[in-house]
């Protein structure tokens, strides 16, 4: 049988890291069980497969995929995929209303599960170079056309990309927590004077 490994971060895909993180979460299996899944998810080998594994190897690939999965990753502001290459947000004090509104439902307490869509907002297709390295990227127009897609990133490019947008993740966690708790307010004010009538003191 062939067995592929990931090395590294890098060897691993968005998808894969989600559906890895589901399965970390699952309290009804045991950790031999937890384990099975773990390979067969991240060595592409079918689950009926999994106790044909010698038990060596199977001790061996657990542990080297462990170990890929939490390797660092630097932060890459630009990344191929599918003959198209995308650009990190030059600049985020320039970002738009629809892009600080999206990226502020997005970094929810789903937020695992929305990070093709973070993703698909903070990188976008590069459309313009100069002489310097700089450039420039697609107008923002939603996350539709690119979340698919962007399930195939690799993970480096995730997580580096996270780490440089943790500082601004936890600004717009505050920013929606505020958001919601104005949003509250407005609906108890307005629940008030339908209750009184108009709202006037007579």
């Amino acid at each position: 049988m062939k067995i592929t490994i990931p090395e590294d971060i890098s060897d691993v895909t968005l998808d894969k890291y989600q559906k890895y993180s589901k399965l970390i979460e699952r309290t009804d299996i045991n950790d031999f069980e937890m384990n099975k899944r773990l390979v067969s998810l991240f060595c592409d080998i079918p689950y009926r497969k999994m106790d044909y594994v010698d038990s060596k190897d199977f001790a061996g690939l657990v542990e080297d995929i462990r170990t890929a999965i939490n390797k660092d990753a630097k932060f890459v502001d630009r990344f191929t995929l599918n003959n198209i290459e995308y650009g990190f947000i030059p600049n985020f004090d320039k970002l738009t209303a629809k892009e600080f509104f999206d990226l502020s439902f997005y970094c929810n307490d789903e937020m695992s599960e929305n990070l093709n869509r973070i993703m698909a907002i903070l990188f976008r297709p590069i459309n313009g170079k100069d002489t310097f390295g700089n450039y420039t990227i697609e107008s923002y127009d939603g996350t539709e056309d690119r979340a698919l897609a962007f399930m195939q990133m690799q993970m480096n490019v995730v997580n580096g990309a996270l780490v440089f947008f943790s500082s601004l993740a936890r600004e717009l966690r505050l920013n929606i927590q505020k958001y919601t708790k104005v949003v509250q307010a407005k609906v108890e004010q307005l629940q008030t004077i339908s209750q009184n009538g108009d709202g006037t003191q007579h």
